[in-house]
């Protein structure tokens, strides 16, 4: 309990009658009263709003579960249960972790009264959270004191990568993909996989008839193929100290996670089987699984993944990933390549692809690509420009090294990762090459 700005205002006005006193009788009665009034009302308003502020009640609405990065709308109801009416301003204690809109929040309540504020939460890191209380400044009707008080109101939270953009390209036609800068490649009839047999249309290719049908119906009759389903994608997941490296406020693990988590949305609506193993400080293995279970079991073994100070070892790695995968799969390393580890990663790729298809989806900082498309001016910008285009052609050559030995290599940055690993996929699964 401390005064409040009324109180200190009355005061203030008696301290020039108190001057006042001094010459003027007059004055000294005004001064008693006016004390003995303050000193009144101030120890009735002091004994009511310390009686009335138990009797604030607050409950918090909100999902169990949050997305990284993006808005997320929480509202407190708020019950004045006492006799009087109250002035509150209300903060509620989120995480700090946590950027916010809409507060803190001013409302009157009288006796008896319900009342409800909502504000916006947005969280910049992934785990498990917990709202605490309500941070609680009550006023009474004279506002000549100010109570503060934590009013207990307990909520847990997860905040997992953002599986909003899931929902977002579920509700996307796919003549409205591209809004991801994902292109859809596969046409009607294209693939491996048998589906069904048909009557002949004009543009049909003439090898996709199917000659004894038409034998024996007198028909022409075409074959229809669709995408090979029953397939696997296992995201081989680097965690290691390169995966810090932070982006317009996300880290790449974080945009991976994103964007891992999109990819194994769509792997699944199609019918694959997705599965994740970790390294770089952390070791997760989650076997290829099918359906919505699956993107469940995905979406909590990645949540609280945090990038680690650890090197990552590929070569081991890979050793792993081959004991624990029997069946050819397409295998997704997503990393941060160095020069340093380019012997470690070649020997990695040899090992893996005797029986999988693999894509290395390197990550570099888009400073590199600011720097190589500003024209330097000064000698510091002439070398700065001169050492980022030695790394990007001395990273060039190590790509094709890895294009050698059977890779598929995506470089690129971290805000387009989703969109070349899904058109990635999509070429995979039109050439039938799994």
């Amino acid at each position: 309990m401390r005064p409040d700005k009324a109180l200190i205002g009355c005061i203030l006005l008696l301290l020039p009658v108190a001057a006042a006193a001094s010459y003027y009788a007059i004055a000294l009665q005004v001064l008693a009263v006016g004390c003995l009034l303050l000193l009144f009302y101030s120890l009735i308003e002091w004994f009511i709003i310390r009686q009335s502020c138990q009797s604030i009640t607050i409950a918090r609405q909100m999902t169990r579960s949050l997305s990284l990065d993006v808005w997320s709308d929480i509202t407190l109801k708020i019950h004045n249960q006492s006799t009087i009416g109250l002035s509150l301003e209300l903060h509620d204690m989120h995480p700090s972790e946590f950027g916010f809109d809409g507060l803190p929040e001013v409302m009157t309540l009288a006796k008896n009264q319900r009342g409800t504020i909502t504000y916006r939460i947005k969280p910049a890191k992934r785990g498990d959270y917990t709202f605490a209380a309500t941070d609680c400044r009550i006023r009474g009707k004279l506002s000549l004191w100010q109570y503060r008080r934590k009013i207990p109101c307990l909520s847990n939270t997860k905040v997992y990568p953002n599986f909003a953009a899931q929902r977002h390209y579920s509700l996307l036609g796919a003549s409205h993909q591209s809004h991801f800068g994902i292109q859809r490649k596969q046409q009607r009839g294209e693939g491996n996989d048998f589906h069904q047999l048909r009557e002949f249309r004009d543009g049909d290719p003439l090898r996709a008839i199917d000659w004894k049908a038409t034998a024996r119906i007198r028909k022409l009759i075409t074959r229809e193929y669709q995408q090979e389903r029953d397939q696997q994608i296992v995201v081989l997941l680097d965690c290691g100290r390169r995966m810090a490296h932070s982006d317009a406020g996300l880290s790449h693990l974080d945009e991976t996670l994103n964007s891992v988590l999109l990819l194994a949305h769509l792997a699944i609506k199609q019918g694959d089987a997705v599965g994740m193993m970790t390294f770089g400080g952390v070791d997760r293995w989650l076997a290829p699984a099918k359906g919505n279970k699956a993107s469940r079991s995905l979406l909590h073994n990645l949540y609280d993944l945090y990038p680690t100070r650890s090197a990552s070892d590929f070569r081991n790695a890979a050793s792993q990933l081959m004991t624990r995968l029997k069946r050819r799969a397409m295998v997704v390393i997503v990393t941060n390549t160095r020069n340093e580890e380019n012997d470690e990663i070649t020997a990695a790729i040899s090992l893996l692809k005797n029986r999988h298809l693999v894509v290395i989806a390197d990550l570099r900082e888009s400073v590199i690509d600011q720097i190589e498309s500003e024209t330097p001016t000064t000698l510091e910008q002439s070398l700065t420009w001169l050492g980022a285009s030695n790394y990007r052609t001395e990273r060039e050559h190590f790509h094709e090294r890895l294009r050698g030995h059977g890779a598929l290599i995506l470089d690129v940055i971290p805000k387009h990762l989703t969109s070349m690993l899904i058109n990635q996929y999509h070429d995979i699964k039109r050439l039938g090459r799994l």
